[in-house]
């Protein structure tokens, strides 16, 4: 497989206030001493009229973006998780603890994310683009 394109859909992730989250892509079977092994590479990936909420019922924190345009490629395995994507998107609203503090801002970016569960590392590297 070396492309995938999502057109349209909606992409919702969640921090629930007790802690648990419904987007763990990385899980480790607590049961066995042996985690499974897995490795793949998205090449590339082709998003466009995507609606995108996060929400983190313990920070309080609330954004929601309607993604236009957006490419990601990366790879993955057991340990690591690597991502890259260009996005054009408008950013409905950024909000914290209720309290707007963007909303209707078309947005360009550029992102790196990086985890490595086994130094607990999250590395996330970007350029945002947008005005008030």
């Amino acid at each position: 497989l070396t492309s995938v394109e999502l057109n349209p859909g909606v992409i919702a992730l969640k921090v629930y206030p007790d802690g648990r989250i419904n987007y763990e892509i990385i899980k480790t079977n607590k049961q066995t001493s042996t985690e499974s092994k897995f490795d793949f590479e998205l090449k590339k990936v082709f998003v466009k009229g995507v609606q995108f909420r996060y929400w983190n019922g313990i920070t309080g924190q609330d954004y929601a973006a309607r993604v236009h345009k957006m490419w990601l490629k990366g790879n993955f395995n057991e340990k690591q998780f690597l991502l890259a994507s260009t996005s054009n998107l408008l950013l409905n609203y950024v909000k914290n603890q209720g309290v707007t503090l963007i909303r209707q801002k078309p947005v360009e970016f550029d992102i790196h994310l990086k985890i490595d569960k086994e130094k607990n590392l999250l590395m996330i590297d970007w350029l945002f683009s947008f005005t008030f």
